[in-house]
This record gives structure tokens, sequence and C-alpha cells, in this order.
């Protein structure tokens, strides 16, 4: 049996069917996978990025405490300095008192009501 070159064309017509076929097969079934591993990704990278925001927002409460912390110290140190304040006021006014005892009791000691 001889094959003629009609035969030759078709037997190469169908080869190349068939090639082009299981290609295509095969590259069908490669991009199903990639797409697959790709929406697995997008997926992995969604749960990083989320973990991500959660724990910078973790950071911002202990921010947050930290700064009221320093505020209400603040405010304690305010109310510690108007008090000493207070007491260093007072105590000027007692030795200026101190002192002015002293004057009038040596003034009564030499006008004779002290003795």
């Amino acid at each position: 049996m001889t094959l003629t070159k009609d035969d030759l064309k078709q037997i190469r017509t169908v080869v190349k069917e068939e090639t082009y076929n299981i290609v295509k097969v095969e590259i069908s079934g490669a991009e199903k996978r990639l797409g697959k591993k790709i929406e697995n990704e997008v997926g992995t990278l969604a749960i990083m990025v989320k973990k991500e925001f959660d724990a910078v927002g973790e950071r911002f409460k202990a921010m947050d405490q930290r700064f009221d912390r320093l505020e209400k110290g603040q405010k304690q140190i305010r109310a510690g300095i108007s008090h000493l304040e207070f007491i260093a006021t007072e105590m000027v006014r007692r030795d200026e008192l101190i002192e002015v005892k002293q004057r009038l009791s040596k003034i009564e000691t030499k006008l004779g009501i002290l003795k």
C-alpha cells in the first residue's frame, strides 16, 4: 500500500489538529491550575494584609493608652506644682510674719509694754 500526496496531506492535517487539541487541553489545564494558585495566593495575601492591619490597630490602641497615662501624669504633676506654689507662698508669709513679730516684740520692749 502506497500513500498518495492527498493521503499524506490528510495525515498531516489530522496530526496538526490532534497536536493542537492536545496542546489546547494542556494549556487549558495549566490555566485552571494557575487560576487556582492565583486565587490561593490572593487569599493568602488578603489574610496577611488583614493580620498586619489588625497588628497596627493594636499598636495604635496601645499608643492611645500610653498617651492617656501621660496626660494623667501631666495633670498630676501640674496639681503638684500648684500645691508646691501654694506651700511656698505660705512659707514666705510665715517667714514675713515671724520677722514682723520679732520687730514688734523689739518695739514693745523699747516702749516698755513688754518685759
